[in-house]
């Protein structure tokens, strides 16, 4: 006959099934925003100043109404708070950081050399020690009259105080548990890791790895993140043409959510800016503007592409071409990978560079509409393997400062390099301000920004701007983010024996786990089992410390790969008999639970109820008569045997002193040999001491009658006595006796 099965659906996110010797618990994400370590929204306290966005909120506002905050941000110029030499105004970071503690958000920084906002962000002192810089004027470059000054990022001068700085910011915020991520700042304006907007000069990657090196040196414990930009700085690094040769350019592209269900063309050919002119090349054809149309890309209607070249396109045999062709390209390779970055691709196409091509003139690449209507021009790919290589060795993460300063789809350019990184460090996705994203139509619906978060397997997402204007203007959006951004650990299945032995002490369980979000944990998490009683104490904490939830798959759509894991786990020895709640949690190995999970059943605590566990001892015991006669105290008992026994099993009977001492033992009978399940029964004597020469009772104290079941085979072994279902030290009480005058009362039961 196959076990019984009975099935509770208790919450919408879970359903219990109970068979014949084990429960399993199956659970559904509740759609909750989470507040985890390691992950989620952060508020841009200082962003480059002092003003934003962090003052207009009170002291006492810590934003308790914005879910998934975990973090503040405290992007600030070296100059506020160095602005002597060796003399620090600590107070500018750690008023915050205090501030925002209360409510256990944690803090990350960024310090600044080149602001726009500061004519001298890096001091001035560093300047007057020798250090080489350049005045210049935002959006200008480097010009005479200039009003701020922005150091040579590879001064000797300008490195050794940057050095100090560091050493003295380590010895303060490395590793403090307040601390979270420290942004390599010192490298271009607003520490974004360019000079597009101060001096416009190019460094070669030589300065930018003496930066990594240097944070890679003083910060040992917290995480230190790159910036995008350092790829994508004047200067960086792109495939020259040469006359009568090929050169392969790849181009990135994001998908508009409007793109969706549409059809595009792929366009080439040669441009130059200023004063704009573009070449016609091989085969262009005017239905597309007299572009070169390359290849044709349909998007269906959950945003996948397919693209396909333009046999048209074909190059002429030994790529012979006409005189008076200035140039000429086709399609080589469209990268899509809907399980990495379901909302980008990148487009790889050969251009071919003829005699006729005027100096200053580039390879472009438009998305036209399938009518040949101009839409965008594709931005040229911006990335530098050697750089991303030394992020990847030093194990740093990095932050996208860029997203939506332009709009779909050129809304972010770097989540191929993130791909290197994300599975060892964590990804930080900052937006444009939104409001001047907003303003420039570069928001749009703001899909944009979920999509790099997916996209770069991002862990956080920035709060840049005024926090309860974007709360209240974006909620669905916030809502959205949340339940992909980092880490989001889901026990799909919970399975557990529904009733053990107390004295095989063990118990077995198997958990199966699923990450719903698009990064990992970058930190170590375990699943725990705690065993809660009927008062709601913690009686048992089982940590299965062989299963890592940060090795846990990821996913772009929440379907990833489910894990699990079967342990058998000793229970402590000090617990007892009963029944027991149940709960199920995440947390470190010493078994404090750390991550909230998107189930139902938190009992305040991020322990999640998942069913009840009975734990049976070897017998019970009633006493069905206690009588006092003097000094002689008889009981009658009535035992309750759980399992069956083996070997002689005896019954005896203590009295115990106040100071816990065992004063005496007395005598029982039986004509029961205790060894089948069932009830049983026995007798027991003992003598009260009055006048005994070793045991002088008090006036006024009381002592206490303890019985058990004993193995004498086993006698000064640790498993000598049974064990009950209550009781202490593997006894039960029965009686307490009061010595007063010269003679003994028993005393009510309580």
């Amino acid at each position: 006959m196959k076990p019984r099965l009975a099935i509770l659906l208790t919450s919408l996110s879970m359903v219990v099934a109970a068979q014949a010797d084990s429960v399993t618990a199956t659970f559904a994400d509740n759609g909750k925003e989470l507040s985890n370590p390691g992950m989620g929204f952060v508020f841009h306290f200082y962003d480059n100043s002092l003003t934003n966005y962090g003052n207009r909120t009170a002291p006492e506002d810590l934003l308790d109404a914005w879910p998934g905050l975990t973090q503040i941000y405290l992007r600030i110029p070296w100059s506020v708070i160095e602005p002597e030499e060796g003399k620090f105004e600590w107070s500018v970071l750690d008023t915050p950081m205090q501030r925002y503690q209360k409510r256990g958000l944690k803090a990350s920084f960024r310090i600044s050399c080149s602001e726009t906002g500061f004519k001298y962000a890096t001091p001035k002192w560093v300047q007057d020690a020798g250090a080489k810089g350049y005045y210049f004027r935002p959006g200008q470059g480097i010009v005479e009259d200039g009003t701020h000054w922005e150091p040579d990022f590879g001064d000797p001068i300008f490195l050794e105080k940057l050095d100090n700085l560091l050493a003295k910011l380590a010895a303060r915020y490395d590793g403090h548990p307040d601390v979270e991520l420290f942004d390599i700042g010192s490298f271009g304006t607003w520490g974004e890791g360019h000079t597009w907007t101060s001096t416009r000069l190019e460094y070669p990657n030589e300065v930018i790895l003496k930066h990594v090196e240097l944070y890679a040196k003083h910060f040992k414990k917290t995480i230190v993140l790159a910036q995008d930009d350092f790829l994508s700085r004047p200067g960086f690094k792109t495939p020259k043409l040469v006359v009568g040769s090929f050169v392969d350019l790849t181009f990135d592209l994001v998908i508009p959510k409007a793109w969706h269900g549409k059809s595009f063309v792929l366009a080439s050919g040669f441009y130059r800016g200023n004063p704009y002119a573009r070449l016609n090349g091989w085969k262009h054809n005017p239905n597309f503007e007299n572009k070169s149309p390359i290849a044709f890309m349909d998007i269906d209607e959950n945003g996948v592409p397919t693209v396909r070249a333009n046999p048209e396109m074909t190059f002429p045999e030994g790529n012979a071409f006409p005189e008076d062709c200035p140039c000429a390209a086709k399609l080589i390779d469209f990268d899509y990978d809907r399980q990495a970055m379901p909302y980008s691709a990148k487009i790889k196409a050969s251009y071919w560079k003829g005699k006729t091509v005027p100096d200053g003139f580039h390879p472009f690449l438009d998305i036209l509409s399938s009518t040949g209507q101009f839409i965008v021009g594709l931005p040229r790919e911006a990335e530098d393997q050697e750089l991303v290589d030394a992020f990847a060795r030093h194990k740093m993460g990095l932050r996208d400062d860029s997203i939506l300063v332009s709009s779909p789809p050129r809304a972010y350019f770097h989540a191929k390099a993130a791909q290197q990184l994300w599975p060892n460090a964590p990804i930080y996705i900052e937006s444009e301000h939104v409001g001047g994203s907003i303003r420039k139509n570069c928001w749009e619906d703001g899909h944009g920004f979920f999509q790099s978060i997916v996209d770069y397997h991002a862990s956080y997402a920035s709060i840049h701007w005024w926090p309860d204007e974007f709360l209240a203007d974006w909620r669905e959006l916030i809502k959205k983010i949340n339940l992909v951004i980092g880490f989001r650990f889901l026990p799909t299945k919970v399975t557990f024996q529904n009733s053990v032995s107390l004295r095989e002490g063990t118990l077995e369980f198997e958990t199966t786990w699923q990450n719903r979000g698009v990064a990992p944990a970058y930190k170590d998490y375990f699943p725990i089992i705690t065993l809660k009683n009927k008062n709601g104490g913690v009686a048992a904490v089982l940590v299965d410390d062989a299963f890592n939830l940060r090795n846990l798959p990821v996913s772009v759509d929440q379907s990833a790969k489910t894990l699990s894991s079967k342990r058998t786990i000793k229970l402590p020895p000090n617990i007892s008999a009963g029944t027991y709640d149940v709960m199920i949690s995440v947390g470190d190995e010493l078994g404090k639970p750390i991550i909230e999970l998107p189930i139902d059943g938190n009992d305040g605590n991020r322990r999640y109820k998942v069913g009840t566990l009975s734990i049976a001892a070897d017998y019970s015991a009633n006493a069905t008569s206690v009588k006092l006669d003097g000094n002689l105290l008889s009981t009658e008992m009535e035992w309750t045997i759980h399992r069956k026994m083996d070997g002689v099993i005896l019954p005896f009977i203590h009295l115990q002193a106040p100071s816990g001492h065992l004063s005496r033992v007395g005598q029982t009978s039986s004509k029961d040999n205790f060894l089948e399940p069932g009830k049983h029964t026995s007798t027991g004597q003992i003598e009260l001491p009055v006048n005994d020469d070793k045991i002088k009772p008090k006036d006024g104290e009381i002592f206490s009658i303890w019985v058990g079941l004993w193995w004498p085979a086993k006698v000064a072994m640790p498993d000598e006595r049974l064990l009950p279902d209550d009781g202490v030290d593997k006894r039960i009480k029965i009686a307490e006796l009061l010595f007063k005058d010269g003679s003994w009362t028993l005393l009510p039961k309580q």
